[in-house]
Parts: C-alpha cells; structure tokens; sequence
C-alpha cells in the first residue's frame, strides 16, 4: 500500500440529486442530502437554503432509516483496517507479540491493513523493544 485515504461509509440519506430551476441568476436544485438550495451564478458564497427533509420526529425517523449503514455503502474494494493492536501489552513484551501473532494474520485478510498501535507508544518501551514491533510487524503484515 503506497498511499493511506480515510475511507467511510456512505451515511447519506442518498435523495437523487436534482435540478429544480436553472435560470440566468440561479440554480435551484435538491442535493445528495435532501436540501433545497439555491446557489447564485453571479457571485460564490454559501447557498440559501430553501427547503429541508428533516421537518420534524416523523420526517428524522424517515432520514434516519435512510441514513442506516448497509453492506453496500461500503467500497470494499478500497477498504483499509488501521490498529487493532493493544499498547498496553508493551510493558509485557512476549505477551505483545503472542498478541501480534493473534490478530495481524487475521485482520490483514482480503488486503488493505495498516499496522499501529491503538495508543501512542509509552516512553517506557526500549529503541530494542520497539525495533522488534516493526519487524514482527512487517513479518506478519507482509502480503
């Protein structure tokens, strides 16, 4: 892996994106998120909203069931999985790599893991000790 992009769930409500009026001032158009605006060709700036999905309890209710993440809002093709190992187990070293040897063969299957910590490393942990998270790490990691 060459480059690292943050890569989330689609958590928008997904409404069709649609022009309402095209006029020689403005574009009026419903967004991704159910919004009406109203954009000025003239100048940029912020739109003016119009009009909102969310109105009231019944209208969130109905965003929200459209909002709800499913299997396919996610491209898995482009899926990456970052962490997964415990900082605390640097002070008990062979507990940390026994840890490693759990998790990284299975967390890296199918591709895209990048190897951290879920914390920053303590100051307690030797050059020595941190020397052998990055090489088990890169044993283990290695497609």
């Amino acid at each position: 892996m060459d480059r690292f992009a943050g890569i989330g769930v689609d958590n928008s409500p997904r409404f069709s994106h649609e022009i309402v009026e095209d006029t020689k001032s403005w574009r009026i158009e419903r967004t991704n998120w159910g919004a009406t605006v109203k954009n000025w060709k003239d100048h940029g700036g912020v739109p003016e909203f119009l009009d909102f999905v969310i109105k009231d309890r019944e209208s969130r209710k109905l965003a929200k069931a459209r909002m709800t993440p499913t299997p396919d809002r996610v491209n898995w093709d482009k899926l990456a999985f970052h962490g997964g190992i415990n900082a605390a187990l640097y002070w008990e070293p062979e507990k940390l790599w026994a840890h490693m040897k759990e998790v990284i063969p299975v967390i890296k299957k199918g591709g895209g893991y990048v190897l951290s910590t879920d914390h920053s490393v303590p100051d307690s942990v030797s050059l020595e000790q941190f020397r052998e998270f990055v090489r088990l790490g890169k044993e283990l990691g290695t497609y």
